[in-house]
């Protein structure tokens, strides 16, 4: 055989055992074994376990009161509906504000809470027509015994009746509580339970007068408290309407004022200038 022949039937049994040796050499210290890696693909695929979302980040005072505006204006757009609707009248017990802005639960920045009538016979008839919000998630119902026209009748009966009776010292609708709070002079005549004066124990014509389960009776005094007037504090007229909350401290005709939007002197019944609000504060 000649070298030209040799040559061509060598060196294809060498570059084969070349390759051989690279692929053995690259398996063995590159890659897993041909075993390890079947043994891989064989087991099972771990399981992933879902992480939990991350909580909501907690929103500044600014967006709190930015959330707590928009509340007020869902607040409005539902007064406007149950003054519209007069046929639901009976099943509306009152709306407030859970908490307000500025306050130091600032995770939700305010609840809505609407007071509705319980065992009100159309009462899912209202829920299904009732206005679009801006925040309906914020929307909570609570249910009460007593309406708010029921309320502000007995305010009145009460508030009308007040000289024939020497006893009363003040009237309130307790929107919140979905009460009419009386307060009448201490006696010892009264029969004092929970710190709620009996009724029974009043006289006649005063027991009658205020005999509606919607009012509370309680005794004591008024007491004159010098209070500091702020931009931001809730307040409502002597009539125990609807509250309004206060602007900023200005000076009108020469007299100092606070300055608040037009629409709470109308929802009020008022008129610039007029001066018998009353501040809506419970002090603790």
């Amino acid at each position: 055989m000649g070298r030209k022949s040799l040559l061509h039937s060598v060196l294809p049994t060498m570059f084969t055992l070349a390759i051989t040796m690279l692929v053995v050499i690259a398996l063995g210290q590159t890659y897993p074994g041909i075993a390890s890696r079947a043994a891989l693909f064989d087991s099972p695929l771990p399981t992933l376990t879902p992480q939990p979302p991350a909580p909501t980040p907690t929103p500044g005072p600014s967006q709190a009161a930015q959330v707590a505006l928009a509340l007020e204006k869902d607040g409005d757009a539902l007064l406007d509906f149950f003054e519209k609707e007069l046929e639901f009248q009976d099943a509306f017990g009152g709306i407030y504000l859970e908490h307000a802005a500025g306050s130091k639960d600032n995770t939700a920045g305010g609840k809505l809470v609407l007071q509705l009538v319980r065992d009100y016979e159309k009462v899912n008839d209202i829920l299904a027509i009732l206005p679009s919000l801006r925040y309906p998630e914020r929307l909570r119902i609570e249910w009460v015994d007593f309406s708010g026209e029921r309320l502000a009748q007995q305010f009145w009966a009460i508030s009308n009746a007040a000289a024939q009776h020497p006893e009363l010292r003040a009237v309130a609708i307790d929107g919140r509580n979905n009460q009419v709070e009386v307060l009448i002079a201490p006696s010892d005549a009264w029969r004092i339970s929970d710190g709620v004066v009996e009724k029974a124990s009043l006289p006649d014509d005063l027991a009658t007068l205020v005999a509606d389960p919607s009012v509370i009776v309680r005794e004591g005094e008024i007491e004159e408290e010098p209070v500091a007037v702020r931009g931001g504090d809730s307040w409502s007229n002597t009539s125990g309407g609807s509250n309004c909350t206060l602007g900023f401290k200005i000076e009108y005709n020469n007299t100092y004022s606070m300055l608040t939007a037009g629409h709470c002197i109308s929802a009020l019944g008022m008129s610039a200038g007029d001066d018998v609000y009353l501040m809506l504060r419970s002090f603790i």
